[in-house]
């Protein structure tokens, strides 16, 4: 299927330059979600035929000055669904390709970065498949794992059309509730396998590198379950010990896997209306993970974080209106939650 992708950022033009100026390596930096995942394996794809590409690196909005050094020996990096709105992280000897769909501040097109900035609502991947097609048709086989990084990252009321015409093509019926079709059900193994992997998203890669088709994915269905028996015991767990201020949840947990914006996304659907705050203290992480979300939109999520880790040690925060995430030290824990409640009661 063809895919016209609407850019508020970068052009078709900037895209062709950096493709055509590519003559050694190519470094690879991703969100380590599913749409990252995506994106990342289509660029794979793409541009090994064009050059030596390192394997991807995989972030979750921590890390990028050493991800950049890692790839200090690739003249070109293609930066992809991370979110990084600093212009002087591209200052580097390298050529980038950003292509994105979070809110920026910037305009980071300059001599050396091609920045492809869609609206929120255009998945990473959905970009990369449109760029990428142009040049090399055989990307079109792939559909089926963009389709699921629609449904995985909540834009599917904005890309019916694609996600109806892959679910026809391989013979899927579509639901109403989309997460309840058999392509939801697709999302959640993938999604909870790179959880999975989360210390290893090499493995996971080389896995997804591998797959065909999306019954394939039942591959990955061993280490979904384990991912999800976890998730099944924090949310019993979030009934009996959250708290509750106002219009808002707050429930701190700790947990072998990073499942704190899994967990908030599967709860906050339950009632649209409540601001939802969770806090993760993930075994083996330096650092604790908060998810905040509110279905109906009627708070600014990124806006709260941001008042609430003003006086702590904050890593990482940012996010959209309805879904938003941040990086704290597990020491300000107890600060964040008191913070949390401050602001909610005002």
């Amino acid at each position: 299927m063809h895919v016209k992708i609407k850019l508020k950022a970068g052009s078709l033009t900037c895209f062709d330059n950096f493709v055509s100026t590519l003559h050694s390596k190519l470094g690879i930096i991703s969100h380590s979600d599913v749409d990252g995942f995506v994106s990342a394996l289509l660029a794979y794809k793409f541009f090994s035929k064009r050059c030596k590409v390192y394997w991807p690196i995989f972030l979750d909005y921590l890390g990028f000055d050493l991800a950049i050094r890692k790839l200090i020996r690739a003249s070109h990096l293609a930066i992809l669904d991370i979110g990084f709105d600093k212009p002087e992280l591209y200052n580097s000897h390298h050529n980038f390709l950003i292509v994105d769909h979070h809110p920026f501040k910037h305009d980071l097109n300059s001599s050396n970065v091609c920045f492809i900035k869609t609206r929120t609502e255009t998945p990473a991947s959905l970009t990369c498949y449109g760029l990428f097609a142009r040049h090399d048709s055989s990307i079109k086989q792939y559909d089926w794992l963009v389709a699921l990084a629609i449904i995985a990252d909540y834009t599917f009321k904005h890309n019916k059309e694609f996600v109806k015409f892959i679910a026809s093509k391989y013979g899927y019926k579509i639901s109403k509730d989309i997460f309840n079709s058999q392509l939801g059900s697709f999302v959640r193994l993938l999604n909870l396998a790179i959880i999975y992997f989360h210390n290893n998203y090499a493995r996971m890669f080389k896995m997804l590198l591998k797959l065909n088709s999306l019954n394939a994915l039942y591959k990955v269905e061993t280490y979904s379950k384990i991912v999800q028996a976890e998730i099944d015991r924090l949310k019993s767990e979030f009934y009996e010990r959250r708290e509750c201020f106002n219009d808002t949840y707050i429930f701190v947990f700790k947990s072998r896997f990073p499942v704190t914006g899994t967990i908030a996304t599967l709860l906050s659907s339950e009632e649209p209306n409540k601001t939802y705050i969770f806090v993760g203290d993930i075994h083996g992480e330096q650092y604790a993970s908060v998810s905040a979300r509110r279905q109906d939109g009627n708070i600014d999520l990124p806006l709260l974080l941001k008042e609430a880790t003003s006086s702590i040690n904050c890593i990482s925060c940012g996010g959209h209106r309805k879904a938003a995430a941040a990086r704290i030290s597990r020491n300000d824990i107890g600060k964040f939650v008191e913070n949390i409640k401050k602001l909610v009661k005002q």
